[in-house]
């Protein structure tokens, strides 16, 4: 499906051919509705139908639960499909693209042995003055800057979507960095061209440096991040990617040790819509970052 929504991403046209063609459903594997998460969602939507919204909103404490409950309220403001497409969204965020962003840091973190030593003093130091918990919280996390600044170079160097992202210029026309452009002409920008722009990230650029998120203008270096999207298509699925990597990763790098295993090598790539990456591998073993 990535392989597909990569190439429907660029030329939105062929979808008319193949998966909104009435004729694909009778072909074996092709039925969207034969998905194996298309029917976790659609299997689970079906269980709590039965349940009135007061039942689902006191029950399990989930983004399904509170969406139908919603929808039960309101249903001609909130429809069953958007439902359906949230929850079908939540099923697959933080899989893809998290494990994407996920790999990128640990790999640029972990073949540079001052980063890897910084980091983990950081993390060390709050955690024996009792500012991280021992499942690591969203606001505990935002306070370790050398964490966050890591963070988001992996993100900016290899943000997990690799193709480009086209909106359409609404009809009345518009001027984009100088230059008039007519309604319903494509426009698109690409997070990896983006974020090496030598103007707001500097001559160095294409090199893994956290420090230039604490040492430069970082307010003005996030007006230009586009790693999760940006505008009204800004990604569904942001904060809880976000969410995932930030508790995650801290709790990994507090509770083991991490080598490489091929230090001089870079990750393989190739993308889809998202970049699926490979070749990180690593020796993991326990530490006792408390005691240190």
């Amino acid at each position: 499906m990535q392989w597909y929504d990569g190439i429907i991403g660029q030329i939105p046209e062929w979808d008319f051919a193949f998966r909104r063609n009435p004729l694909w459903k009778y072909v074996p594997g092709l039925n969207p509705g034969q998905f194996l998460i298309t029917r976790m969602a659609l299997e689970e939507m079906g269980k709590r139908k039965k349940i009135g919204a007061k039942e689902l909103e006191a029950g399990r404490k989930d983004l399904m639960s509170q969406l139908m409950a919603a929808h039960d309220r309101a249903p001609d403001a909130f429809r069953e499909g958007d439902v359906f497409a949230v929850a079908h969204g939540a099923i697959f965020a933080g899989s893809d693209s998290t494990a994407s962003t996920m790999q990128s840091f640990c790999h640029h973190v972990l073949r540079d042995s001052s980063i890897y030593s910084r980091i983990k003093q950081e993390i060390d130091t709050a955690t024996a003055e009792g500012k991280l918990s021992e499942m690591p919280q969203w606001n505990e996390v935002q306070n370790l800057p050398f964490f966050q600044a890591c963070l988001k170079e992996a993100m900016r160097l290899r943000p997990a979507v690799g193709l480009n992202i086209t909106r359409l210029v609404p009809a009345e026309g518009a001027e984009i960095d100088g230059k008039r452009f007519p309604g319903g002409i494509r426009v698109a920008l690409n997070g990896w061209v983006l974020h090496r722009d030598v103007e707001v990230f500097g001559q160095d650029s294409k090199v893994y440096r956290p420090d230039r998120w604490i040492e430069g203008d970082a307010k003005n270096m996030e007006r230009y991040m586009y790693h999760f999207g940006g505008g009204s298509h800004l990604c569904i699925g942001k904060n809880l990617a976000l969410l995932e990597m930030n508790k995650l990763l801290p709790l990994l790098l507090r509770d083991f040790e991490f080598e490489l295993l091929k230090p001089n090598e870079d990750l393989k790539y190739h993308s889809t819509f998202f970049v699926v990456q490979s070749g990180l591998e690593v020796r993991i073993s326990k530490r006792n970052a408390k005691a240190q």
